[in-house]
């Protein structure tokens, strides 16, 4: 059973680079409220604000915000002000796995992109080579 948990842990971690479904709509829900705030129109912008700065849990806009701030583990403010929304969930979402796992499927996805062809290797691996290793990153 070691086997699968490793390879499942990889696999997750591998998947890291993309966010999950949930994270991104939390990112595309962030940066609507963001775009709100910001917005060029005074009535929406007063109304996202103020739901935000002081309707918090008593609006749905407070409650999304404060429910991504909790979640990524920063503020409200950070989300509102911050030069991108990714950058924090990305940090949140490596923050689950060791630093050895991320240097792992950093490995894996330049391995992957020699044997798929689209990097290259002046050591002259075949593509048998990297499907090698990248069953031996994958397995152990």
């Amino acid at each position: 059973m070691e086997f699968a948990t490793s390879n499942t842990r990889l696999l997750v971690a591998f998947v890291v680079w993309l966010f999950t479904f949930f994270d991104e709509l939390c990112v595309i829900s962030v940066n609507f409220m963001r775009s709100c705030v910001a917005s060029q129109n005074t009535l929406v912008s007063a109304v996202v604000s103020y739901g935000v700065v002081y309707g918090r849990y008593n609006s749905p806009v407070g409650r999304n915000m404060l429910f991504c701030a909790q979640r990524y583990a920063c503020t409200v403010e950070q989300l509102i002000c911050c030069p991108s929304v990714a950058g924090i969930v990305t940090s949140y979402v490596h923050a689950c796995y060791s630093h050895a796992e991320l240097q792992t499927v950093g490995f894996l996805q330049e391995c992957l992109m020699v044997r798929d062809a689209r990097a290259t290797l002046s050591a002259g691996f075949t593509s048998s080579d990297m499907s090698d290793i990248i069953t031996f990153l994958c397995t152990s």
